[in-house]
């Protein structure tokens, strides 16, 4: 049960009973209630920090979603997305790196993401010939092949980030 849950019984007990305004049981009600509303205030302002990111996840889960604050969607998709290890994370995001090296890679040779089969032969020739060209250099052949970013790496990284984010908060 939630604390707002148990505070709505109390509350529907007080005024079920008919008890007079000033009767102990309404001021105790009215004391807890307050002492709720600042315990919870307090947290609040000490994990500033972590409820500005769960901000951003929800609302960044409502984006994806088309959905509203009211949509529990963005919620369920909030506590998946936590519930899921670090690593499965820190693996997706070397990915997504990977392929956006990928991407660059592409654009700056100039070559088409057009299915092979839908483009010409000789288009297809002067490709593959650029592509065996750039591969000569090796960290192209690793960007090709998806192995520019190496998870460890990333993860050294975002470690590093992370605790640096930390200590500048904590600081400040």
């Amino acid at each position: 049960m939630t604390i707002e849950r148990a505070m709505n019984i109390i509350q529907n007990m007080i005024e079920q009973k008919g008890l007079p305004e000033d009767d102990f049981r309404i001021t105790a009600y009215n004391i807890l209630a307050d002492y709720i509303i600042k315990k919870e205030i307090k947290q609040l302002d000490r994990q500033q920090l972590s409820f500005k990111l769960y901000i951003l996840s929800v609302m960044n889960f409502v984006n994806i979603y088309k959905t509203s604050i009211y949509d529990q969607i963005a919620i369920r998709e909030l506590h998946k997305y936590l519930n899921m290890p670090i690593d499965y994370h820190i693996n997706t995001f070397c990915s997504d790196l990977n392929n956006k090296e990928q991407s660059e890679l592409f654009n700056n040779l100039n070559l088409s993401k057009s299915y092979p089969c839908l483009i010409t032969k000789d288009v297809n020739n002067i490709e593959v010939s650029k592509l065996i060209e750039s591969i000569k250099d090796d960290q192209n052949r690793n960007i090709l092949f998806g192995q520019y970013w190496s998870c460890i790496e990333v993860e050294f990284n975002l470690r590093s980030q992370f605790s640096n984010f930390l200590n500048d908060y904590n600081s400040s």
